[in-house]
């Protein structure tokens, strides 16, 4: 990773006066050969490109939806916003449609947040900002969603570049920060357009551009308000909150969440909720999938409650707000209020998390026992990750066995769905529509 200080960044500004290697893996993160550890991690990333095409339900929605876009067909009623198939379907009208690039695009758009987080994460010690990129590399939602044509990758890229550009132009003056902040709203628009909770990329502009800090590379902030910017901010806000809301996808999701929070009262739904967030948070600091252990669902909400807990109490002193903060501060209240959770939506806020308590545990001073601790669970965080990666590389390179290895028949409905029933119809078309689009896109 290029060090901070570069390009859009201000050069860091030391924080602490310990000594250099003050952090419990720096030793480790200085040899030699972690350098070529990390390059080999990112090489298996970009060999899953040779993978067979991957289906579920998700993945047939969007590429059905590209599929119509690239013939100039209409395209189907999907409750899923556009921006997506939008980049799927100029991938195959450039003539490379096929799951080789879809994959390659994903491994590319991992690599943009993965550096734009490195970024953003500029003054912390470069410890803490390898955890952060290693343990993004090695989270299983990481590995399962770089592999098949969904739109997390996509979506991971273009908002930590959004938040990177804002922390930018949070520290620039005159007209560079007119630029990057202008940046931010477009990227940020675009991050929008392939999931609706880019919104909450928007309140960290905002505060970026209000609360900026009286002198570059100063954190201390002081209101400057300017008309000419809360008009601009204002207008591009409203625009593009009036078209998430004109969206197809919005009004599908406000009545999932209407639904969601009529069935009880709302205090016990929001209970239901911090205990589904928990149990995602939890296959998170585990890396674990749930779906495998579902017998084990109370030990990862509680993994997921305990290591939380940790977590406040060491980040408690946080220090001064900044955009990074402010935007995973919105996310997990998103989060908390969303009825449909998956884990893979934590994946834009992993790197920034675990900068975070990266960070929190190098100021603490720690006993023998909390660095072995420490060094035990990441060193169960790098194996389980580390063998989820491998078994995506099976499935990569099952060859004629790929229908057994990866499971879901292939990406297929199952012999035997629900025979005689509503299912069985909604099972044979999703037949019908990944069959077809097995065949067109499923060559590499």
């Amino acid at each position: 990773m290029p060090r901070a200080g570069t390009n859009l960044d201000t050069p860091a500004q030391p924080t602490m006066a310990e000594p250099r290697n003050y952090f419990p893996f720096t030793k480790i993160i200085e040899r030699p050969w972690f350098v070529v550890a990390a390059c080999a991690i990112c090489t298996v990333y970009v060999l899953q490109a040779a993978t067979p095409l991957r289906l579920d339900d998700d993945a047939v929605d969007y590429l059905r939806m590209a599929a119509a876009l690239a013939d100039g067909r209409p395209v189907p009623s999907v409750p899923v916003p556009i921006g997506y198939p939008v980049f799927l379907s100029l991938i195959d009208r450039a003539g490379l449609g096929a799951s080789f690039f879809f994959v390659l695009a994903n491994c590319f758009s991992l690599a943009i947040g993965l550096v734009s987080a490195w970024k953003i994460l500029g003054d912390k010690p470069a410890a803490a900002r390898w955890c952060a990129v290693f343990f993004t590399l090695l989270a299983i939602p990481t590995i399962k969603s770089v592999a098949i044509a969904l739109p997390d990758a996509a979506f991971f890229g273009l908002s930590l570049l959004a938040l990177w550009t804002t922390s930018a132009g949070r520290r620039a003056n005159g007209a560079r920060a007119v630029w990057l902040f202008g940046a931010a709203l477009a990227i940020t628009a675009v991050a929008t357009s392939m999931r609706l909770i880019g919104v909450t990329l928007l309140p960290a502009l905002v505060w970026s551009a209000v609360y900026r800090p009286s002198e570059p590379g100063s954190d201390k902030q002081r209101p400057r308000l300017s008309v000419v910017w809360v008009v601009l901010i204002g207008i591009t806000l409203a625009a593009l909150l009036i078209a998430v809301a004109r969206s197809y996808a919005f009004p599908v999701y406000a009545a999932w969440t209407r639904t969601y929070y009529s069935h009880g009262s709302i205090a016990v739904q929001l209970a239901k909720r911090a205990a589904s967030m928990a149990k995602s948070w939890g296959e998170i600091v585990l890396n674990l999938p749930f779906s495998r252990f579902r017998d084990w669902g109370g030990f990862f909400t509680a993994a997921g409650v305990a290591s939380g807990f940790v977590a406040i109490l060491m980040m408690r002193r946080v220090g001064a707000l900044s955009p990074s903060r402010v935007y995973m501060l919105t996310y997990l209240v998103v989060l908390a209020i969303w009825p449909q959770p998956s884990p893979r939506l934590w994946m834009p806020i992993i790197p920034l998390i675990a900068g975070e308590i990266a960070f929190a545990i190098a100021r603490r001073q720690r006993a023998r026992w909390s660095t072995v601790l420490a060094g035990a669970y990441a060193g169960w965080f790098v194996l389980v990750g580390l063998a989820a990666l491998a078994y995506s590389s099976r499935i990569t390179f099952s060859g004629n066995d790929f229908a057994r290895v990866y499971g879901r028949n292939g990406g297929l409905a199952s012999p035997g769905f629900a025979e005689r029933d509503d299912k069985s119809i909604h099972g044979r078309r999703y037949n019908e529509e990944a069959q077809k689009l097995l065949e067109r896109y499923g060559r590499r």
